[in-house]
C-alpha cells in the first residue's frame, strides 16, 4: 500500500502480511521517504513491536477485489460496536484483539 503526504512531502510504503484473505492485515514493513530531504526510514515491524492492523480494509479495495463481499460483511458486523470509533490502521491492536475476542467475530475464507 502507497501512502502520499502531500502536506509534508512524505510517500510512505506499506507491506502487510495476507492481504489479500485477512480482514485486519497486519502491518509488517514500511518504508518512509521524505522527498524534500530525501531521507528514507525503514521499520520492519518484529517482536517485540507489535504489528498494526490496517482497519476499514474496504476504503482500499473495490468489488473486483477477492472476498470483498466478505470484507464489507465483516466490517458490517463490527458496527455499532466500539470498534467504529477506530480509524486508519493504528494503536488499537490490542484493544480490536479483545474486542473481536468478546463479540465471538471470526473470519473465513472458503477458496
Amino acid at each position: 500500500m502507497i501512502k502520499i503526504h502531500i502536506r509534508s512531502g512524505k510517500l510512505t510504503l506499506m507491506k502487510f502480511d495476507d492481504y489479500i484473505n485477512k480482514p485486519l492485515p497486519k502491518m509488517i514493513q514500511r518504508n518512509k521517504t521524505h522527498l524534500r530531504h530525501q531521507d528514507l526510514s525503514s521499520l520492519t515491524m518484529a517482536t517485540p513491536i507489535k504489528p498494526p492492523y490496517l482497519y476499514s480494509k474496504s476504503r482500499f479495495i473495490n468489488e473486483e477485489f477477492p472476498f470483498f463481499a466478505e470484507q464489507i460483511a465483516f466490517e458490517e458486523a463490527l458496527e455499532g460496536s466500539d470498534y467504529s470509533t477506530l480509524s486508519g490502521y493504528a494503536h488499537h491492536r490490542v484493544y480490536l484483539t479483545n474486542l473481536l475476542e468478546h463479540h465471538r467475530y471470526a473470519w473465513t475464507v472458503t477458496s
